[in-house]
């Protein structure tokens, strides 16, 4: 037997191009998903937050698809670090967090 899930899309731009913040009523996690030019929506959201896991979408130096996959015990920081980092050629991160910090090294690692 299937157990539904009900999630909630947060559109803060009205269309889901660019910034998506999905939640679920059993979890006090968050998933978005932003470009790179909104990512001081998910500095400023999320500034309390320490831990957490990313994805990075980007290309790498042959033109091909690539995903860096990330988690750290200060994403912000962590994010930030990636932003300033010129050679890295990223468009839209997904990222992971949860508002009791649950996501440390422990269970993201296990």
């Amino acid at each position: 037997m299937s157990n539904p899930l009900t999630l909630n899309l947060h559109l803060p731009d009205g269309s889901p191009e660019n910034y998506i913040a999905v939640t679920s009523f059993n979890w006090t996690g968050e998933c978005v998903k932003c470009s790179r030019s909104d990512i001081n929506k998910i500095t400023t959201r999320y500034s309390d937050v320490k831990s957490g896991v990313y994805f990075l979408f980007g290309y790498n130096e042959a033109k091909m698809p690539q995903v860096y996959v990330g988690e750290s015990e200060d994403i912000i920081t962590r994010i930030m670090q990636h932003i300033k980092d010129k050679d890295k050629i990223w468009f839209e991160e997904i990222v992971i967090v949860t508002s009791s910090n649950i996501l440390t090294k422990m269970p993201i690692k296990s």
